[in-house]
């Protein structure tokens, strides 16, 4: 019997580790694990993609190698106008210079915001910018396509694992501001 699984590549500050999740009784069925540092994050990757036969991933990002904030904004700004608006305030608060594509967002509970309300509260995601650049390159010339990327505390409210928390992840597309979801390639 063949069971669906994701490939999750975790990403912590000492490890990269793959996994095989096995969604029908979320465990994790595979594992590889092994040290990196940005200098043999390509080698790590290419071990990985064959120890795991890595096509497509979900790529979950530790905490410490992250960014995540929760701001208010205007509850009118929609499209480019909220968008800008927000890549002003991570200006403010994360230092590094992020391009477009290397954050995003998502408004928080967004179905309980009142008509009356004039604010909204959202959450940012930003990997660390060195290592979502090595990623990108990495998986580039690999070839791995990769589904999504997703900060561990993220994760982690799906599930107690945050491998599988990451692997039971369905928004992976949809509005701007409805799913909080980096994507490396289009799939």
């Amino acid at each position: 019997m063949i069971f669906k699984t994701k490939t999750i590549i975790a990403v912590t500050r000492k490890y990269i580790i793959g996994a095989k999740v096995r969604l029908r009784d979320k465990k994790v069925v595979k594992a590889f694990q092994s040290e990196w540092d940005y200098i043999l994050l390509n080698d790590v990757m290419e071990k990985l993609k064959t120890a795991l036969n890595a096509k497509k991933v979900r790529v979950l990002i530790s905490d410490d190698l992250s960014y995540t904030l929760r701001l208010k904004i205007p509850v009118d700004l929609t499209g480019e106008q909220e968008r800008a608006f927000i890549y002003e305030k991570i200006k403010e608060e994360i230092p590094e210079n992020l391009d477009d594509s290397e954050w995003d967002f998502k408004v928080y509970r967004k179905e309980t915001i009142a008509k009356t309300e004039d604010e909204k509260e959202i959450f940012i995601f930003a990997p660390v910018k060195r290592l979502y650049q090595g990623m990108v390159e990495s998986f580039d010339k690999l070839g791995i396509s990769v589904e999504a990327i997703e900060p561990q505390v993220i994760a982690s409210a799906r599930h107690p694992n945050p491998l599988v928390g990451l692997a039971l992840k369905k928004d992976l597309k949809g509005k701007d501001e409805e799913v909080l979801n980096l994507m490396l390639t289009e799939n």
